[in-house]
């Protein structure tokens, strides 16, 4: 049977028969349970303890004469004191097996305010099933920070780390000697690593221990010192590996473990050879995905928070037939950059190349990363970074443009480049550092910028020489709040959304008033749907080939000619919040919803056209869903997996009372 805390305010512990999964029985204690529970080795003793104060000892597996099985019955109440939601990690006993001689423990993790906790040793009768004693605490040791993982445990230590990165190594009384219950060796002293970072007990060898703290797998061996006598030593040097999320795991030979971890934004599994302390093995678990996928040629690009690149052909993903969710190692071209965090999603470059921007965290901190991807082929140049992103990076022609907080535009050659190349300021004056940037190309060497108050600036830089020049500037009534939309032509035209949802449209060359159209908030002529725009103003084609400005207001996708009074047509509402940037492609138009539901819009009437994707279960998109065929999507979630669906009307709802549709 597995015994299971329901977490309800009477303390009840559901008995499940592992066999069928039925519910068999309960046990309630009448209070608020503490975090975990404990069944003591060679025992058919539960030991429960409530939220504060005891734990409760229950035999769970008694017997009739006759060998029917009977209910739980509680054999005893250790009061322990311990104050409301303070216990940390798993109770521990003091020997695995019961019968051996000497006495018996069970150790209680506590919080002892915010920065410290203690190891509190009650004692345990010597007979496996007797009673337990109400007695207090024998002994109590403090130390620096919390435990998270349960401690290491072989009946004669106890090993703990902390999230100070404190190791503590305690002495556990034997039969025959007159050791203290409980008794500190000397250990290793914390890390000066300021952050908390979760540590665990690896793995105990004879001598030695292998502990993971301030995210660093570090294996420490007795030593002798003259001055200071036995102590722990660290041997060989510290692997990296992030904290701790699950208890390691040891091959049957005893001879690698595996430590799964988080990282930044970062999971992965690392097996090391337990001898040599060598890594053998990392391998990065799921994809978070950052920003939506991009179909660059027959492929799906997807990028992960940490940088890393997938790459998936698409044609074998649309000859399957109806929803899986899948995982494959295979797709993974380019792995995670480690010290770096993604800030853009997947950026479009030339020849069929995706770009990604990352800027470093910790010992990285002012260093800029830029990756290419062109197939499977990854080029990356890692340079100084002299502030932070203001805005989000654009490509206009060979060139990567970045905002950057203190106020200039820098430019990155894409084919080549080893260092940015200072350009214009782009900020106006007295802004505060959280002014945002919007940049739109006109070509391989001109494109507007906002000044982050109420200012359009047309630049010119060639991409020949390190000048530029101011080309106009445009002022308008309120402050710019989306990208821009530029629209070749005689005139060229530049489009404006600002703060209060007006979108104006401007000549690109004169830049000065009068407008050459205006649309308000509100219903009827030369208007928009009131509220903000998100995720900027974009340019697409309709059927007959001309420029469209598409845009998303309220989580509705709006479709406007720049030579209309009005958008030809607003999408449906969503039903519960739009995931993403909606795709174009062809005749129709694909919107993913958080509600879990992926549907099609008509692209020239912004109609639903019935057909749709729907997830199952507790599962949500993580981004967009893309087109990997006629009726295939495929769409990162948020547990780390991809889904690739099938759009299709949905059935009918059956009517109540209607006869089942025969199979």
């Amino acid at each position: 049977h597995a015994y299971v805390s329901l977490g309800d305010k009477d303390g009840t512990v559901a008995e499940i028969a592992l066999t069928t999964g039925e519910i068999t029985g309960r046990i309630v204690i009448g209070r608020p349970l503490g975090p975990t529970m404990a069944a003591r080795p060679g025992t058919t003793l539960l030991y429960i303890p409530a939220d504060a104060r005891a734990v409760y000892v229950f035999d769970v597996n008694r017997t009739d004469p006759d060998g029917k099985r009977l209910d739980p019955v509680r054999v005893g109440v250790m009061t322990t004191g311990h104050g409301p939601g303070s216990l940390r990690g798993v109770p521990v006993f003091s020997t695995p097996d019961p019968n051996d001689p000497g006495p018996k423990f069970l150790v209680l993790g506590e919080a002892a305010g915010l920065e410290t906790m203690k190891l509190r040793a009650f004692r345990l009768p010597d007979a496996p099933d007797a009673a337990p004693e109400d007695s207090p605490a024998t002994r109590e040791i403090t130390l620096p920070g919390w435990a998270s993982f349960p401690p290491y445990c072989d009946g004669e230590k106890l090993a703990v780390v902390t999230d100070k990165g404190q190791f503590g190594l305690y002495g556990l009384k034997l039969a025959g000697n007159e050791d203290q219950d409980l008794f500190a060796f000397p250990a290793q002293p914390a890390t000066h690593d300021p952050r908390l970072s979760r540590g665990q007990v690896v793995r105990a060898e004879e001598g030695a221990f292998w502990i993971l703290a301030a995210g660093q797998l570090q294996r420490l061996r007795f030593g002798i010192n003259a001055a200071e006598g036995v102590r722990l030593v660290p041997y060989g040097d510290p692997i990296p590996v992030g904290e701790p999320l699950h208890n390691p795991q040891v091959n049957a030979s005893g001879d690698t473990f595996v430590v799964v971890t988080q990282e930044g934004m970062t999971c992965r599994a690392t097996a090391v050879d337990a001898t040599t302390g060598e890594v053998r093995w990392r391998r990065e678990l799921g994809l978070m995905a950052k920003g939506d996928p991009l179909q660059i040629g027959g492929a799906v690009v997807i990028l992960d928070q940490a940088g890393g690149f997938y790459r998936i052909d698409a044609k074998p993903l649309a000859d399957r037939g109806g929803a899986a969710w899948l995982v494959d190692e295979r797709w993974l071209v380019a792995q995670p950059a480690r010290g770096f965090v993604t800030q853009s999603g997947l950026i479009p470059g030339p020849n069929n190349s995706v770009l990604a921007v990352m800027t470093g965290d910790g010992e990285n901190a002012g260093k800029l990363l830029i990756r290419k991807l062109t197939g499977e082929t990854l080029e990356e140049r890692v340079m100084p970074l002299p502030a932070a992103l203001a805005g989000q990076p654009t490509v206009a022609g060979p060139f990567l443009i970045l905002p950057l907080a203190n106020g200039t535009l820098y430019r990155y050659a894409i084919e080549g480049g080893r260092a940015l190349e200072d350009g214009p300021s782009w900020r106006a004056d007295r802004l505060p550092a959280s002014a945002v940037c919007y940049l739109v190309p006109i070509s391989d060497d001109e494109l507007f910028a906002t000044d982050g108050a109420k200012a359009v600036i047309r630049w010119r830089w060639p991409a020949n020489t390190k000048l530029f020049e101011m080309q106009g500037r445009l002022t308008l009534q309120d402050r710019p709040a989306a990208t821009p939309a530029f629209l070749a032509g005689s005139p060229p035209r530049l489009v404006m959304a600002d703060s209060k949802g007006n979108l104006t449209m401007w000549d690109a060359d004169r830049l000065r008033p009068p407008n050459l159209r205006a649309w308000r908030p509100g219903n009827g002529k030369y208007t928009v749907p009131p509220g903000a725009v998100h995720d900027g103003l974009h340019l697409e084609n309709d059927a007959g080939g001309s420029a469209r400005i598409v845009f998303q207001v309220g989580g509705q996708l709006v479709w406007l000619s720049p030579d209309a009074e009005a958008p030809k047509w607003i999408g449906p509402a969503p039903i519960k919040a739009v995931e993403g940037r909606p795709v174009i492609e062809a005749a129709r138009i694909l919107i993913t919803d958080r509600a879990g539901v992926v549907r099609v819009v008509d692209k020239s009437t912004g109609r639903p056209t019935g057909d749709e994707f729907r997830l199952t279960g507790s599962h949500a998109f993580a981004s967009a869903a893309v087109p990997v065929g006629p009726d295939r999507v495929l769409a990162p979630l948020a547990d780390g997996t991809v889904v690739l669906g099938e759009l299709k009307k949905p059935e009918p709802p059956v009517e109540k009372g209607a006869p089942e549709k025969a199979k």
